[in-house]
C-alpha cells in the first residue's frame, strides 16, 4: 500500500473521530456538526492537497460505507412499532412522503434543461426528504450520479435545510396553529426509545457484532445480485442491502445491540469524509446556484404541500412539524425540535418515523426516479 493509499485510508476514518469529538466540545463545531465538518476537511484536503490522495481508494470506501450504514441504522427499528402509531402520527407521515414524490416529479421536468440527470436528482432528493442522507448516497450510487454531482446536491441541502430548521425551531408552531388544531397530550408517559441511550457504555463488542451484521447483509446482496443478474448490479444491491435490514430488525435479538445505530452514523461520516476527497471545489462554485435552487424548490414547496394537505387533514400543529423534522432530517433532529415545541410525548413517534423513512426512502426515491426518466 503506497502513502497515498494509506492517507486516503487513514483520512476517512481519522476525521470523522475528530469531528464527533470536537462537536461535542467546541460550540461552533456542534452548530455546523459532524457531516459538514467531515464534508468540508474532504473538499478542503481534496483541493490543496490534491497529490495526497487516492481518489480510486476514496471512491470505493464511499461505497462501501454506504453499503455498511443502511443495516445499522435500519437494526433498530422495530416494524411493529409502525402499526402501533396513532393515526395521526402515520397520516401525517405518509403526507410528507406523497409531498415529496409530488414536488420533486414536477420539479424533475423544471429543472430538466438546465441540470444534467435531473431525475436522477429528484431520486436522491426523495430519498434525503424522506429518510435521510444514506438514502440520498445509497440512490446516487445505485443511479450512476456522479461524485462531484452528489457533493452539489448535499452541499445545497446542507445550505436549504438549515434554513428550513430555522423555521422549525422558531416561528412553525405559531404560525401552524392558525390553521391547525393544538396538540393533545394522550394518556401516560412515552415508551423509552433505544436510540436515546446514551453511547457511553456501549463496548467495542457490540459495535463490531453490528458491523459483522452489515457485512454479511451487504455481502449477500451482492451474492445475490451475482447470483440473479450474473454481475453486481448496483440498484438491486441497494434494494437488498435495505431489506436486509428490515428483515434482520425484526429479530429482537438484532434490535438489541447496543450501539448499532450510531456505529452506522459513524460509517456515514467516514463516507462523507471520502466524497468529500474527490469533490472540485471550482466546479462546485461554477454551477452551484441552479444546484441550490433546484433543492431549495423541492425542500420548501414539498413542506408546504405537505402542511397545507396536513391541515386539510385536521393534523395537529406538533406532529406535523415532527413528521416534517424526521422526514426531512431524520431521527437525529427529532428531539432539538420537540424541544423547542416544548412537547416529549411527540419524541418517539418522531423517533420511530424517522427510522421508517430510512427503511422507505431507497424504494420511493428509486421509484420516482424511473418514473420521471
Amino acid at each position: 500500500m503506497d502513502a497515498r493509499a494509506i492517507f486516503t485510508l487513514l483520512f476517512a476514518f481519522v476525521v470523522p473521530a475528530l469531528a464527533v469529538f470536537g462537536a461535542r466540545r467546541v460550540r461552533l463545531l456542534g452548530v455546523l456538526g459532524p457531516v459538514v465538518l467531515c464534508y468540508g476537511a474532504g473538499i478542503v484536503t481534496a483541493n490543496f492537497a490534491m497529490g495526497a490522495i487516492d481518489a480510486a481508494l476514496a471512491t470505493s470506501i464511499s461505497e462501501a460505507a454506504v453499503g455498511l450504514a443502511i443495516p445499522m441504522l435500519l437494526f433498530s427499528c422495530d416494524v411493529r412499532r409502525w402499526f402501533g402509531l396513532a393515526r395521526s402520527t402515520l397520516v401525517s407521515f405518509a403526507l410528507a412522503c406523497v409531498a415529496v414524490l409530488i414536488v420533486s416529479g414536477i420539479a424533475a421536468r423544471m429543472f430538466a434543461g438546465s441540470i444534467p440527470d435531473a431525475w436522477k436528482i429528484a431520486g436522491m432528493l426523495v430519498g434525503v426528504y424522506v429518510g435521510g442522507t444514506p438514502n440520498m448516497s445509497a440512490i446516487g450510487i445505485a443511479l450512476g450520479v456522479s461524485d462531484e454531482t452528489f457533493v452539489l446536491v448535499n452541499g445545497a441541502d446542507v445550505i436549504a435545510s438549515s434554513v428550513y430548521l430555522l423555521f422549525l425551531v422558531s416561528v412553525a408552531q405559531r404560525l401552524l396553529l392558525r390553521v391547525m388544531p393544538a396538540f393533545r397530550s394522550p394518556e401516560g408517559e412515552p415508551v423509552a426509545d433505544p436510540m436515546l441511550r446514551g453511547t457511553e457504555d456501549v463496548r467495542a463488542k457490540d459495535r463490531a457484532i453490528s458491523i459483522l451484521l452489515a457485512a454479511l447483509v451487504a455481502g449477500g446482496s451482492i451474492g445475490l445480485s451475482l447470483l440473479v443478474l450474473g454481475k453486481i448490479e448496483t440498484v438491486l444491491v441497494m434494494l437488498a442491502v435495505t431489506s436486509g435490514g428490515i428483515g434482520l430488525s425484526m429479530l429482537p435479538g438484532v434490535r438489541a445491540i447496543a450501539g448499532s445505530y450510531q456505529t452506522g452514523e459513524f460509517v456515514l461520516l467516514a463516507f462523507c469524509a471520502s466524497i468529500g476527497l474527490i469533490a472540485d471545489l471550482r466546479r462546485i462554485v461554477d454551477v452551484g446556484g441552479v444546484y441550490l435552487l433546484y433543492v431549495a424548490v423541492v425542500l420548501f414547496a414539498s413542506a408546504a404541500l405537505h402542511f397545507a394537505l396536513a391541515a386539510i387533514a385536521r393534523i395537529d400543529a406538533d406532529t406535523a412539524i415532527i413528521t416534517s423534522t424526521a422526514a426531512i432530517f431524520g431521527p437525529a433532529f427529532v428531539g432539538p425540535v420537540a424541544a423547542s415545541l416544548k412537547n416529549r410525548d411527540i419524541v418517539v413517534s418522531g423517533l420511530t418515523t424517522g427510522l421508517m423513512g430510512y427503511a422507505l426512502g431507497n424504494y420511493l426515491g428509486l421509484g420516482l426516479a424511473w418514473l420521471v426518466r
